[in-house]
C-alpha cells in the first residue's frame, strides 16, 4: 500500500518471523519521492484493516508514512496489532478502534520445512475477538472452518477449531 489507492482487508493475518525481516508487514503511504527528489502526491482513499492480526518479531510491525498535503484515511478496527505505541494515537477512533495491541496472538507456529502454521492455539488472545458484524461478510476461514461454530469468531485468517 505504497503510494495511495483504496484498500480493505478483513480477517486476515499478516505475521514475519523471518530473521531477514526489518520492516514492517504493513507499509502505508499516500506520497512517494521520484527520481527528482520531487514529492508526488497519491491519495489514500482508504486502508481499513478489520479483524486482523498484524504481528512478528519487530517492535513495530505498522509503518505510516504520511504527506499533509493530500488524503490519508486508514483504520485498524478489531486487529490485534504489534506496533510502538508511543509512535501512535490508539486513542484516535478514526484510525483505531477495538484493537488489542500487543499480545502475542500465540499462533500454534509448527515449523515444517520454513513454514509457519498461524492458526490460533488454545491460549490466544485474538479467540473468540472478532467484530461478528465483519465476521458475518466472511463466515468462513481459509481452511473452511465456519467462523460462528463456537458461538464467537476469531480474529485473523484461521478459526480456532477445539
Amino acid at each position: 500500500m505504497f503510494a495511495g489507492g483504496d484498500y480493505r482487508f478483513s480477517h486476515c493475518t499478516f505475521a514475519n518471523y523471518s530473521t531477514m525481516h526489518q520492516a514492517p508487514s504493513i507499509r502505508m503511504s499516500n506520497y512517494y519521492e521520484d527520481v527528482n527528489g520531487n514529492e508526488q502526491l497519491r491519495p489514500m482513499e482508504r486502508a481499513d484493516f478489520e479483524n486482523c492480526i498484524i504481528y512478528g518479531k519487530i517492535e513495530s510491525e505498522i509503518g505510516v508514512e504520511e504527506s499533509e498535503n493530500t488524503t490519508f484515511n486508514y483504520k485498524f478496527n478489531n486487529c490485534l496489532i504489534k506496533l510502538i505505541e508511543s509512535d501512535y494515537d490508539i486513542s484516535n477512533t478514526t484510525h483505531f478502534s477495538n484493537n488489542i495491541i500487543n499480545e502475542n496472538p500465540e499462533f500454534i507456529q509448527t515449523m515444517d520445512l520454513f513454514e509457519y502454521n498461524y492458526e490460533l492455539d488454545t491460549l490466544s488472545a485474538a479467540q473468540n475477538s472478532a467484530a461478528s458484524n465483519i465476521a458475518l461478510q466472511f463466515e468462513y476461514d481459509l481452511n473452511g472452518n465456519y467462523r460462528f461454530t463456537d458461538g464467537s469468531p476469531d480474529i485473523g485468517a484461521y478459526e480456532r477449531i477445539e
